[in-house]
This record gives C-alpha cells, sequence and structure tokens, in this order.
C-alpha cells in the first residue's frame, strides 16, 4: 500500500495530464485529487500550472478558458462575480501562471483560479523540469527518513 501524504496547503505544481487522469475524492467534505509519484500518493487541493489560453468561451454566470500545457486541455473557469480577476487582460495564445483549485462537478474537472499572471519568459520544458525537480526532492527527503 503506497504512502499518502497531505499536500493540501501548498499550491502544487501538476500537469493538465494529471488533473486529467488522476483519480478524485472526497475527504471532510473538500475535493482532492491524488497523485501518484512513485511509491507515493499526493492529496491536493490546490494546483499551481503554466498554460497557454487556447480558446474563451463567455456564458450567463461565468468564463470558460481552455488551457494547455503541453501534456493535456482542460477549462479554467471565472466566475463573473469573481472580481480579482480581471478576464479583459487575458488573451488568447499568451502563456499564464496559474494558482487555483481542482474542480470536479458531475465528472466534468476544471480549474476555478484564485491568481492568473502572464509569464513571458516561460515555457513548457523549463516548467516540466521544475515540476519533476519538487517530485525528486520530495520522494529524496522522504527516503531519508
Amino acid at each position: 500500500m503506497s504512502e499518502v501524504l497531505n499536500f493540501s496547503n501548498v499550491f502544487f505544481p501538476v500537469y493538465i495530464k494529471e488533473l486529467l487522469e488522476s483519480p478524485s475524492e472526497f475527504d471532510e467534505h473538500r475535493l482532492f485529487l491524488k497523485i501518484g509519484i512513485g511509491d507515493l500518493v499526493l492529496k491536493i487541493r490546490k494546483i499551481r500550472i503554466i498554460a497557454e489560453i487556447l480558446d474563451k468561451k463567455e456564458g450567463s454566470k461565468w468564463i470558460d478558458y481552455k488551457i494547455y500545457d503541453g501534456t493535456g486541455e482542460i477549462t479554467m473557469r471565472i466566475w463573473h462575480d469573481t472580481s480579482y480577476i480581471s478576464s479583459s487582460k487575458l488573451e488568447l495564445k499568451d502563456l499564464y501562471v496559474i494558482f487555483g483549485f481542482f474542480k470536479e462537478f458531475r465528472k466534468f474537472r476544471y480549474i476555478s483560479p484564485v491568481i492568473v499572471r502572464k509569464c513571458s519568459n516561460a515555457n513548457f520544458e523549463e516548467w516540466y523540469h521544475r515540476i519533476e525537480l519538487v517530485r525528486s526532492v520530495i520522494i529524496r527527503n522522504l527516503s531519508r527518513v
């Protein structure tokens, strides 16, 4: 049985593919994503990704942005009553760093962002390297225990 580590209080760096494919569970009335790393399972709620905005669809209550990180596409949903994110500044084909919550409604998975910032000097390869570096440090530090 894999050891489960709680990383729910950290904006954990993830791939979109993991958001789409990893199992989820409700615990303490909150949705968690369970990402496997070696013999470990990381339990996360808050995510951090770098992604390109591919498309925008506006609804009566929210704006859906289709975002892509090289591993998959997912929706980033910004609710109209959310005043802390200015959707007018988000442009198609630009890269953004996104801090937010993993959400699921009737098997529809999406990101509810808290912070969205344009990042002109980032690329996917560097981002993948950072993700793997964070994970290798976690594994290395736990193997010392």
